[in-house]
């Protein structure tokens, strides 16, 4: 079987593909082949109404060595309405919440309903996803490529903090996550900003 070749997935594999798709919109090749054991560029989608993709993306702000080229999955068409920077907004929130089932699997909490959108970047007063909890609680989360500088940071959390109940951040960069992590530590604990500690997860879903 030569390279070119798609491949037969399982349904089964397939099935969770796509319903990773419905909810997050666009995956990265690394990311249906981590949590939905799919290689999106050889497996035969059309069936699926799922299509690939491939951009050059710089995934971490100003980080022209992470310039890299990206295989995506998306619903049939879906991508041509995209910019680069919607497209990498969605699948770090894909990231994140692929990551907050994976801690809901490990302490038997129950998932939440995720509600994602492209039309969350770049504004400051909407978070890239909402997760609402069957206990009425309602998340929201927030994916940063490191574009954001300290006060625009502060002003997005104040206003996330305001109106749920609780926020997880997610960064592209595990050094902006470990910066981060402390200054909200710091916010909280010294200055009470923040009725409760941020949550941060490092989101590196190209790899």
């Amino acid at each position: 079987m030569t390279g070119s070749t798609p491949v037969l997935e399982s349904p089964e594999a397939l099935r969770r593909l796509r319903a990773a798709v419905d909810i997050d919109e666009v995956l990265s090749a690394a990311q249906a082949a981590r949590y939905c054991g799919v290689d999106v560029r050889r497996a035969a989608l059309r069936d699926a109404g799922l299509v690939t993709f491939t951009l050059l993306m710089v995934p971490i702000h100003m980080g022209w060595s992470s310039e890299t080229e990206v295989t995506f999955v998306a619903r049939r068409n879906m991508y041509r309405w995209m910019s680069r920077g919607q497209i990498g907004h969605l699948v770090g929130a894909a990231e994140m919440r692929h990551q907050l089932l994976a801690q809901a699997a490990l302490t038997g909490a129950e998932p939440g309903e995720w509600v994602t959108s492209a039309s969350a970047v770049g504004k400051s007063e909407k978070p890239d996803a909402t997760v609402a909890f069957p206990s009425g609680e309602i998340w929201a989360i927030e994916y940063d490529t490191g574009s954001y500088v300290g006060k625009k940071v502060d002003e997005k959390a104040r206003t996330f903090m305001a109106e749920f109940d609780h926020v997880v951040w997610g960064c592209a960069s595990e050094l902006r996550a470990r910066r981060l992590r402390h200054r909200f530590k710091v916010l909280h604990e010294r200055e009470g900003t923040y009725p409760q500690l941020i949550e941060v997860l490092h989101c590196p879903w190209w790899v």
